[in-house]
């Protein structure tokens, strides 16, 4: 468990090196890792599924009080999140890098040690959702549940709960009703016995939809400042 979280966040650390101090383009630098550890978890794995019995079985399943341990460590994680951006002067200037680095850079932000940080930081809770994931289904297995599909439909709910690939604007509490209503959706398209193939392709139109209507907010919030 420890080695996940520093292995994530050392990952982390790295995308952050790559995106700061070099002009390659944010998205490009992560996807580019993320596809490179696919391979890398390929190679470790040799293509096999790997079991883990019944360790982190309490995690993954055990409830208090009728409610999962997973669901509390996420509400948890969202909690604590969202105040930081909030209430803290990290989470101002995290937005502020998002609006405009130059400007928070003349405004006198470290956006250096904060971009640092805040990759730092993002590669840690994705080793523990790493660690959630695999205490709920008990085995590892590369090209599986997780991956790049998985990362994708992150992006999707992201994106569908308002937040600016652009940077600068975004809440949890939308995140967190992107994620409701992507599952909503495929809790539909299961009870409605769709096939599963259908999954991506509700994921990619209610994605592209999302990010029409927010680009389409941004101009008629630019128009209505002028």
């Amino acid at each position: 468990v420890v080695v996940a979280l520093v292995l994530g966040t050392v990952i982390g650390l790295v995308n952050g090196l790559v995106v700061t101090f070099t002009n390659v383009a944010p998205f490009v630098v992560t996807l580019a890792s993320a596809t490179l550890l696919d391979g890398v978890a390929l190679l470790v794995h040799d293509g096999s599924t790997i079991s883990i019995g019944t360790r982190m079985f309490a995690l993954g399943n055990d409830k208090v009080l009728g409610v999962p341990y997973l669901l509390i460590v996420a509400v948890l994680v969202l909690i604590v999140t969202a105040l930081v951006m909030r209430f803290t002067v990290f989470g101002r200037d995290a937005f502020a890098i998002g609006g405009n680095e130059h400007v928070a850079r003349l405004s006198g932000i470290n956006v250096t040690a904060r971009k640092l940080t805040l990759y730092g930081l993002t590669g840690t809770l994705s080793g523990l959702a790493g660690l959630m994931l695999l205490s709920r289904l008990g085995s590892s297995s590369p090209g599986g549940t997780a991956g790049l599909s998985l990362q994708l439909a992150v992006v999707a709910a992201v994106v569908i709960g308002g937040t600016s690939l652009a940077g600068g604007h975004g809440t949890v509490i939308g995140t967190a009703l992107g994620l409701v209503l992507l599952g909503v959706v495929a809790n539909a398209l299961n009870l409605l016995d769709f096939s599963s193939n259908y999954q991506p392709v509700s994921v990619g139109a209610v994605l592209l939809v999302a990010a029409v209507a927010n680009e389409m907010h941004k101009a008629r919030s630019g128009s209505a400042r002028h």
